[in-house]
């Protein structure tokens, strides 16, 4: 179930995404830390990118510049 606020899945995909490639980290509920590789983002979502065999919890926490910390729900792997 998405938060009331949330575009429909028909309408999250048109938002405006910006492409980038920049690495950083995100961490898992256990606090373990995994590299990751920022594909794309939008205002409400990211596609990460994981090294080969790598599962993410189902809530991360990725470090994002300039905006700190930022939780990420998982919702495809």
């Amino acid at each position: 179930m998405h938060p009331p606020d949330w575009p429909g899945d028909g309408e999250r995909r048109s938002e405006a995404r910006r492409n980038l490639l920049f690495p950083t980290t995100a961490r898992g509920q256990n606090g373990e830390s995994q590299p990751v590789l920022v594909r794309d983002i939008s205002a409400r979502g990211l596609l990460l990118e994981t090294e080969e065999g790598v599962r993410l919890d189902p809530v991360v926490t990725v470090n994002l510049p300039e905006a700190g910390d930022v939780e990420a729900n998982v919702i495809w792997q």
